[in-house]
């Protein structure tokens, strides 16, 4: 093989190996952007929502079931009584609770609204929570 020919060669081999690391980077981030909450779908009792943090027993990627917790201060907001996405709801919020379906889990808690008066109201926490390996995720960039 000539040496012009060694090097269309190594050049070619090193596109396609380039190429091949882009999709594959691709398609992690496309797997991963589309992860967008079901914690609910493999963790389990018990779970408690006290003092604005979230925790139950999630599965890992082994099969091994652990204690898993995570504060939902810094993602949820108190407006007017209203647990929406934001952050620092602990401020203004109390009496935390939870709600539990098939397909969602509704963190709960007595709100202030602008009155001042308390109003009940929560958020699907399942819609932005994902279990990753174990651990209790939010995720980021789930939609509006």
């Amino acid at each position: 093989m000539s040496c012009t020919n060694s090097l269309i060669f190594a050049a070619v081999s090193f596109c396609i190996l380039v190429m091949n690391q882009i999709a594959c980077a691709a398609d992690a981030q496309a797997q991963q952007s589309q992860q967008c909450g079901g914690f609910i779908t493999s963790c389990k009792e018990p779970f408690d929502h006290s003092q604005g943090f979230l925790q139950g027993t999630c599965k890992t990627d082994k099969g091994r079931w652990v204690v898993t917790s995570i504060d939902l201060d810094p993602h949820i907001s108190n407006v007017n009584g209203n647990m929406v996405l934001g952050n620092g709801y602990k401020k203004t919020c109390q009496d935390f609770g939870y709600a539990r379906s098939s397909t969602s889990f509704i963190a709960a808690a007595n709100c202030t609204k602008f009155d001042g008066k308390l109003r009940r109201t929560g958020f699907d926490v399942n819609t932005r929570i994902s279990n990753q390996n174990g651990r209790l995720n939010w995720d980021k960039n789930c939609g509006s």
